[in-house]
C-alpha cells in the first residue's frame, strides 16, 4: 500500500513540472497594429493653355525730305525710322477642385500682337533713279532687321505656350502663381533676346540698314 501510494504521488509532481515548463516558454507578443490607411494623393490641376493667332498692325512713318542727303541727316537725328512693338493680353479662368484642395482646372489665354512701323519717303517719286535705288536698299535692310525682332517674338511665344501647358501644381492657387511666374520669365527672356539682337546687328547697320546717298 505504501509503494502504491508513493507511485500515485508522482503524477501530480509531473503535472507541476509540465506546467512550469509551459510557464517558462517564449512569451507571445500581441500582433502589431495595422498601419493607418494612406490618404489618396492630391490630383494635379488641369491646365489648358491657348495662344491666339498673332494680330499684326502695320503703320507708316512719313519722312519729309527733299533730297537723299536730307534723309541721312534725318536718320542720324531720329536713329529709329522703323520699329516693332510687341504686346499681349492674358486672361485666366479657374475652377476649384474638391474639398481636399486638389484638382480643379485653370484655363489661360494669351492674345499676342505686334505693331510694325516702316518709313515712307514723301519725295521718293520725284528723285533721280540712283537716289530711289539707295532708298530701296536701305528699306529692304530695315525690313530684314525688323523681321528678326518678329521672329524672336514668335519663338518665345512658342516656348511660353509649352511652358504654360506643362504647368502641374496641386492647387489652383499654386497653379495661378506658377503661371504668373512663367509669364514674367517670358517677358524677361524676350527683352534680353531683343536687346542682344540689336547689339549684335547694331540696330540693323550690320544688315545694311544704312542710307548711302549717291
Amino acid at each position: 500500500m505504501a509503494l502504491q501510494a508513493s507511485g500515485l504521488g508522482r503524477w501530480p509532481l509531473l503535472g507541476v513540472v509540465a506546467l512550469a515548463g509551459c510557464a517558462t516558454g517564449p512569451e507571445r507578443r500581441a500582433p502589431a497594429p495595422a498601419p493607418p490607411p494612406r490618404a489618396a494623393p492630391r490630383a494635379a490641376v488641369t491646365v489648358t493653355a491657348r495662344i491666339t493667332p498673332v494680330r499684326v498692325v502695320r503703320r507708316t512713318r512719313t519722312l519729309a525730305a527733299a533730297r537723299c542727303r536730307d534723309l541721312v541727316r534725318f536718320f542720324d537725328a531720329v536713329q529709329e525710322v522703323a520699329s516693332v512693338r510687341t504686346d499681349w493680353a492674358t486672361t485666366t479662368a479657374s475652377r476649384p477642385g474638391g474639398s481636399g484642395g486638389g484638382g480643379g482646372s485653370v484655363r489661360v489665354t494669351v492674345e499676342p500682337s505686334y505693331t510694325i512701323t516702316m518709313p515712307r519717303w514723301n519725295n521718293l517719286a520725284a528723285r533721280p533713279a540712283r537716289e530711289r535705288a539707295a532708298w530701296g536698299t536701305v528699306y529692304d535692310a530695315l525690313v530684314i532687321h525688323e523681321q528678326g525682332h518678329i521672329d524672336i517674338f514668335l519663338e518665345e511665344l512658342d516656348r511660353l505656350n509649352a511652358a504654360l501647358a506643362s504647368t502641374s501644381e496641386p492647387s489652383v492657387t499654386a497653379t495661378l502663381s506658377e503661371i504668373d511666374a512663367r509669364l514674367v520669365a517670358f517677358l524677361a527672356t524676350l527683352h534680353t533676346r531683343q536687346a542682344q539682337y540689336d547689339g549684335r546687328t547694331q540696330h540693323g547697320i550690320n544688315q545694311g540698314a544704312i542710307l548711302k546717298c549717291p
